[in-house]
């Protein structure tokens, strides 16, 4: 989740627990961050956001999660897939770059910040979300992430695919009583024809990247 969010916020503007309940075969385990002088999560990325100065380990805390899931719940140790948005992608980046061994594929929706350093165990497949309207990701930090995964996993020089795809929302959802969660679904679902530009690499062990562009979307695309 992101700075200020919570797990319960992000389960259900995705849809997470519905697609558990109604496909099963996969585990999801939603986190919250450490709770600051305001009343608000957050995790302890790069720079943002522990501005309380509370020095929470959330790498030792969410590696812990994954090894316990492992451990205790019958999880595949190569099916171990992470997703984070804004405060919560720079999480997702950071545990990509030091724990690449833990997962099969992380994928971080406008990541607020990225690892100065970033030299992974292995090539690890790679998701990253970005948006045009975005205040707080600009297209240069996405290049850079782009950038970054393209070289360390490996990837040819020029994309694979490049196409364009109806990412924006699901008009089936209902509008319900959360002002936020209705705010981003009514704005995103005024974005019309195929709005997300989609690249991907083919790279290294099996790994894939892609980059998806919403044009039109804003921080929560």
């Amino acid at each position: 989740h992101g700075y200020g969010s919570d797990a319960s916020y992000h389960d259900h503007f995705l849809g997470l627990s519905e697609r558990v309940n109604q496909h099963g075969g996969f585990l999801a385990l939603m986190p919250n961050g450490t709770l600051n002088s305001q009343g608000r999560h957050f995790w302890n990325g790069l720079q943002c956001c522990d501005f309380d100065n509370q020095g929470p380990d959330d790498i030792a805390y969410l590696t812990g999660l994954v090894a316990e899931a492992i451990s205790t719940l019958k999880v595949d140790p190569k099916r171990v897939y992470m997703l984070g948005h804004s405060n919560g992608g720079a999480m997702t980046q950071i545990l990509a770059c030091d724990y690449a061994e833990l997962f099969a594929a992380v994928a971080s929706v406008t990541p607020g910040e990225i690892p100065s350093v970033c030299a992974p165990s292995h090539p690890v497949s790679v998701l990253e979300v970005c948006a045009s309207k975005d205040p707080i990701v600009k297209l240069d930090l996405c290049a850079s992430i782009m950038g970054n995964w393209t070289m360390n996993d490996g990837c040819a020089m020029k994309p694979t695919f490049e196409e364009t795809r109806d990412y924006d929302c699901d008009a089936s959802l209902p509008v319900d009583d959360n002002v936020g969660y209705d705010q981003w679904r009514d704005h995103n679902c005024m974005l019309s024809g195929n709005e997300t530009e989609v690249s991907g690499w083919t790279c290294e062990g099996g790994s894939s990247v892609e980059f998806w562009w919403m044009r039109g979307a804003v921080h929560n695309p």
